[in-house]
């Protein structure tokens, strides 16, 4: 099929060829296609054989990366919720729970009695202020400086109480009511990481060219590109290599690849 493709697709035919199969993608395939591949002629070395030519060819660069990892410990804050009230505060002092139908009766047309949940909330109430002082709890303003002083593993309290007025209109009566809300908070403390990474190019090597670059791009002798990654590897780095690309051997008769040799 690749046969019949155009000259820009037959690279990536090759190219998907050359990913699944290797150096012996090439084997029965024609000159030219190694050179369309490989983007020049390749080059000629001596062996033995009945062969019109015998070309290696190479695309191969090799990336020798060094990595080091480093990790950062410090003290961290998880949050739990122990205790939470929301209710609002009529006019007439009355407390009810938010979604509540509040069931009102009138004389002459004003307000005279309303149902309320006064007993279920002052209960509450009461049950906040007692957790505060078994939990030694502090104001949510004192949070960070309880946090400074609180070793990890340990867990310390806090609370907040909020009171925010609202207007309120009562068939046509305009008055204000208040949403309250009543927290308890633990703050457990614990010994938390981050890690980041560290990479730098040690050389690149070009087979073709022969040729060591570092990681600006200069150039650079073989014992030079070796003598970096094994400085690196001093300071605590590691090193991993990374290639692209193949290099290869063909045996050519009559323009025809007739055998192929991977050549690393």
């Amino acid at each position: 099929m690749c046969a019949f493709m155009p000259a820009i697709m037959l690279t990536a035919c090759s190219s998907l060829g050359v990913a699944t199969s290797g150096a012996n993608y090439f084997n029965g395939k024609k000159e030219t296609d190694l050179v369309k591949y490989f983007k020049y002629d390749g080059e000629p070395i001596k062996a033995d054989g009945d062969y019109d030519k015998v070309l290696r060819f190479s695309n191969l660069v090799t990336t020798i990366y060094v990595d080091k990892t480093t990790t950062e410990k410090f003290k961290n804050r998880r949050y739990s919720t122990n205790f939470s009230l929301y209710y609002h505060e009529l006019w007439d002092g009355c407390l009810i729970y938010p979604g509540k139908v509040i069931h009102r009766s009138f004389v002459n047309g004003r307000l005279s009695s309303h149902q309320n949940n006064n007993a279920a909330i002052n209960s509450e109430l009461k049950r906040f202020d007692t957790d505060i002082r078994s939990l030694n709890a502090v104001p949510k303003a004192s949070d960070n400086a309880m946090f400074e002083t609180t070793p990890i593993g340990n867990t310390y309290y806090i609370y907040e109480q909020k009171r925010h007025g609202f207007p309120l209109d009562d068939n046509g009566d305009k008055t204000t009511a208040y949403e309250c809300t009543y927290t308890i908070q633990s703050v457990s403390v614990y010994e938390d990481s981050k890690s980041s990474t560290e990479t730098h190019t040690a050389y690149i090597y070009n087979d073709r060219e022969n040729k060591y670059t570092d990681e600006k791009g200069n150039q650079i002798s073989e014992a030079d590109a070796l003598a970096n990654e094994k400085s690196y590897i001093t300071n605590g780095y590691e090193s991993r290599k990374k290639e692209k690309g193949i290099t290869l051997v063909a045996y050519i008769k009559d323009g025809v690849v007739v055998k192929v040799e991977s050549d690393k």
